[in-house]
């Protein structure tokens, strides 16, 4: 897929979000450390201007190898 495809899917993803989430006050997008961080961000950075809700983005930490095992962290106080 080519940056403009993953754009799309990008903004086609936070428009499906917000219509999905349309009664809450505040959405969380949250990603494991990485790529999914990364996602998240880009949903995060979506979905602020076509949405009057509060917006956070969020990094989950954890073991992937051993997720069960260990301490599962989140960057955001909630």
């Amino acid at each position: 897929m080519d940056h403009q495809a993953v754009l799309r899917k990008i903004h086609r993803m936070a428009w499906q979000i917000l219509e999905h989430h349309i009664d809450h006050p505040a959405l969380v997008v949250a990603g494991i450390r990485g790529s999914g961080a990364v996602v998240a961000r880009m949903l995060a950075s979506e979905l602020r201007p076509i949405s009057d809700k509060e917006v956070l983005d969020a990094e989950i930490t954890l073991d992937k190898q051993q997720p069960d095992l260990n301490a599962v962290d989140l960057n955001i106080d909630l």
